[in-house]
C-alpha cells in the first residue's frame, strides 16, 4: 500500500506558529553565538603564512576561493588564481569550483569595497527582497527591511578592510540558514516538535558550525541540501506545478555547489515519479519531473557551454573530478598508512626501457605534447614564473610568498642554475627535452600549473592517471571504496581518521573529535526515528540522499566533510525520537504526526481528485 501524503490543511501547510517561529529563532541565534564564538574565540586566524591546530589557516581549497572571490570582485571573471599570483597577473579562465559560493563571496567582498551610499541602497534592495518574500508572514515591511539591512551594513562597513574575516562572517551567515531549513524539513516531515528539535541538533552539530567558517563549499551545500529534502517532500505531499518549480529551483542551487548535487537531483525526481501516486497519470508525473529537471539543466548547459568556450571541450560546469580521483589514487592511499584517505599523489615511473623524456614524461602525466610545452624556452606562464601582479589578490593574513616558496622547491633548479620545470629523474632536476632515458631511472613529475594548459586539460590527464591506476588494481578496488566509507563515517581507523581531519583539512584541535561523538551519538537516535516514521511518511528521499552520499565517498575520498548529507539527515531524524520523549512530558502545541496520518480517506482522496 503506497504511502499517503499528508491531508488537505494539515499543519505542516498551514502558516507556521508562534511556538515554532519562537524555538527556530532561539535555535539559530544559538548557531549563530557558537559560530561567532568560534571564529573569534576557538579558531580565530592564524598569523600570517602560519599553518598549526588551533587556529584557521587560509590554506586549499580555501585559499583558491579566497583568491577567485577577490579577483572576481575586481571584475576578473573566474580566472586562474594561481596564473594571477604566481606568473605576472596572466588572466587565464579558470572555474574549479562550482560556481555558486564563489559568486557569493565575490560579491559580498565587491560590495565592501564601494562607497558607504552605494553600500546602504544596496543592502537596502536586498532588505526589501527578503521582506517581499516574507510578505504574507510579516508585518510592518519598512522595519523588516531595517532589521536585515542595518546589520549587513554594519559588519560589511566594520570587516571591509579584513577580507578573510568578512569572508568567514558571510560563508557562515549562509551556513546559518541550514537551521531553519532542516527544521522546516522537520516540521513537514513529522509535527513542530521535530523542527524545532532539528533545529537545535543542526545548531549544535559540529559538521555544521565547523565547516561554516571554512570558506569551503560545505558552508552553502549545508543549506542547499535541506532545501532540496523540504521542496522534494512538498512536492510528494501536493504535486502541482508550482512545488515542482520551487524543486527545480533548489536543485540548481545544489547542482551548483557540489558536483554529485546532479546525481542527488536524478534520483530525487526518479524517485518523485515512481512513489507519487497521488498524480495518477504518470504522464503527468513525468512531465512535472521533466520541468524540474529542465530548471536544472538549462543553467548547468548554458554554464558548461561558456566554461567550453573559454577553455574548450571537457571544461564541463566545473573540471575538478580527475583531481580528486588522482587525490587517491597511489599506493600510500590503497595499501599505506593513509588506506582510504587522500594525499598528494605523486606522478612517477620506473623507466622499463629506453625512452625519449618527452614521450616518458608525457606518458606519466597522461597529457599528449605537455613535456613539449614545459620545456619550450617561449613559454609565457613559464617565463614570467614568480612574477608579482600589479595588484595581489593576498590579504593581510593569507599572502603568496609561501606559495612562491613551494613552487620554487617542487620545481628544482637545473645544473646552470635555471629554474626547473618539475621534471626530476634519480632525484635530479632535469631540462633537456633530448635526454634518453634509460631502463632503471626513476622519472618524477610534478604537474605545473604555469604549464600554459587550460585547467580542463590538466584535470583531464590526472583522471586518466587515476584511471590507468586503478585499472592496474582492479582487486583493490572493493576494499579501498569500503576503506572510504569506513573513513567518513569513522568506522574504520577512526582515531587516525580524526587527526588527518585536524592536520591535514585544517579542522581545528578538539573540533574533529567532537563532531565524530556527534554523529555516533545522533546515529542511534535516527535509527530509532527511521523505524518510528516507516511506513507513514515518505522516507525514500532521505534514503536516496544517503546512498547517494556513501556512493560518492566510495568512489573519490573518504574525507568526514563529504559526510555531510549524512548529517543532515541524522538530525532530521534524530529528533523524532527526541520530541516524542519531550512530548510525553509537555503537552502537544498543535496536530502530531499521528493525528495527520489519521484524517478521513475521502478527505485525501476528494484532495487527490482536485
Amino acid at each position: 500500500m503506497p504511502i499517503a501524503p499528508l491531508p488537505p490543511g494539515s499543519s505542516a501547510d498551514a502558516p507556521t506558529g508562534g511556538f515554532f517561529r519562537r524555538w527556530v529563532g532561539i535555535a539559530t541565534a544559538l548557531g549563530a553565538a557558537v559560530v561567532l564564538l568560534d571564529i573569534l574565540v576557538v579558531r580565530p586566524q592564524c598569523p600570517k603564512d602560519t599553518v598549526r591546530p588551533g587556529c584557521f589557516a587560509v590554506v586549499g581549497d580555501a585559499l583558491g576561493l579566497l583568491s577567485m572571490a577577490r579577483l572576481l570582485s575586481w571584475g576578473k571573471f573566474f580566472i586562474s588564481p594561481a596564473l594571477y599570483e604566481l606568473a605576472g597577473g596572466i588572466e587565464a579562465p579558470f572555474v574549479g569550483k562550482p560556481p555558486a559560493l564563489v559568486g557569493y563571496m565575490g560579491a559580498v567582498l565587491w560590495l565592501s569595497e564601494r562607497p558607504l551610499v552605494v553600500q546602504a541602497l544596496i543592502v537596502m534592495v536586498v532588505g526589501a527582497a527578503v521582506a517581499w518574500v516574507f510578505r504574507n508572514r510579516w508585518k510592518h515591511p519598512a522595519r523588516r527591511v531595517a532589521e536585515v539591512a542595518v546589520p549587513i551594513l554594519v559588519v560589511v562597513s566594520f570587516l571591509a578592510d579584513r577580507p578573510t574575516m568578512l569572508a568567514r562572517v558571510a560563508t557562515s551567515a549562509i551556513a546559518l540558514l541550514a537551521i531553519p531549513a532542516v527544521a522546516m524539513v522537520g516540521r513537514r516531515l513529522a509535527d513542530e516538535r521535530v523542527g524545532v528539535v532539528a533545529a537545535f541538533l543542526v545548531a549544535l552539530a559540529p559538521a555544521v558550525w565547523v565547516n561554516a567558517s571554512m570558506l569551503t563549499v560545505e558552508s552553502l551545500y549545508i543549506v542547499a541540501l535541506p532545501m532540496v529534502l523540504l521542496a522534494t517532500l512538498r512536492a510528494f505531499d501536493s504535486p502541482t506545478t508550482a512545488r515542482y518549480a520551487q524543486l527545480g529551483a533548489a536543485m540548481m542551487v545544489l547542482s551548483f555547489t557540489r558536483l554529485e548535487g546532479a546525481a542527488v537531483v536524478l534520483a530525487l525526481l526518479v524517485g518523485l515519479v515512481i512513489t507519487n501516486h497521488r498524480t495518477e497519470r504518470i504522464g503527468r508525473r513525468v512531465g512535472l519531473a521533466v520541468m524540474a529537471l529542465m530548471i536544472v539543466v538549462v543553467p548547468l548547459v548554458g554554464w558548461s557551454t561558456m566554461n567550453a568556450m573559454r577553455q574548450g571541450r571537457n571544461a564541463g560546469v566545473s573540471p575538478g573530478g580527475g583531481s580528486v580521483l588522482w587525490s587517491g589514487a597511489c599506493d600510500e592511499v590503497v595499501y599505506g598508512e593513509l588506506r582510504g584517505f587522500w594525499t598528494l599523489c605523486p606522478v612517477e615511473e620506473t623507466i622499463k626501457e629506453p625512452v625519449v623524456l618527452t614521450e616518458a614524461v608525457d606518458d606519466a602525466i597522461g597529457m599528449t605534447g605537455y613535456a613539449e610545452k614545459v620545456l619550450d624556452p617561449n613559454n609565457e606562464s613559464l617565463s614570467r614564473a614568480l612574477d608579482r601582479p600589479a595588484r595581489s589578490s593576498s590579504t593581510p593574513l593569507v599572502t603568496s610568498e609561501g606559495v612562491r616558496a613551494e613552487y620554487a622547491r617542487v620545481m628544482g633548479r637545473l645544473p646552470d642554475g635555471r629554474r626547473g620545470v618539475g621534471i626530476w629523474v634519480d632525484g635530479r632536476p632535469v631540462g633537456d627535452p633530448d635526454m634518453m632515458l634509460q631502463p632503471g631511472d626513476f622519472l618524477q613529475v610534478g604537474p605545473n600549473a604555469l604549464s600554459g594548459f587550460s585547467e580542463a586539460e590538466m584535470d583531464a590527464g590526472a583522471g586518466v592517471r587515476a584511471i590507468r591506476y586503478y585499472k592496474e588494481r582492479p582487486k583493490e578496488l572493493p576494499m579501498l571504496a569500503a576503506a572510504r566509507v569506513g573513513r567518513a563515517v569513522g568506522a574504520y581507523r577512526p582515531v587516525q581518521t580524526v587527526r588527518l581531519d585536524s592536520l591535514v583539512e585544517g579542522r581545528g584541535a578538539w573540533q574533529p573529535w567532537a563532531a565524530m561523538v556527534f554523529w555516533w551519538a545522533s546515529l542511534p537516535l535516527a535509527v530509532m526515528g527511521w523505524l518510528r516514521l516507516r511506513g507513514r511518511r515518505p522516507l525514500w528521499p532521505f534514503g536516496t540522499l544517503s546512498i547517494v552520499v556513501i556512493g560518492t565517498v566510495a568512489i573519490s575520498l573518504g574525507i568526514p566533510r563529504y559526510r555531510l548529507g549524512l548529517d543532515v539527515v541524522a538530525c532530521v531524524l534524530a529528533a523524532v525520537p527526541i520530541a516524542a520523549w519531550i512530548g510525553r512530558r509537555w503537552p502537544a502545541t498543535g496536530p502530531t504526526l499521528s493525528e495527520q496520518l489519521a484524517a478521513e480517506p475521502e478527505t485525501v482522496e476528494s484532495s487527490a481528485e482536485t
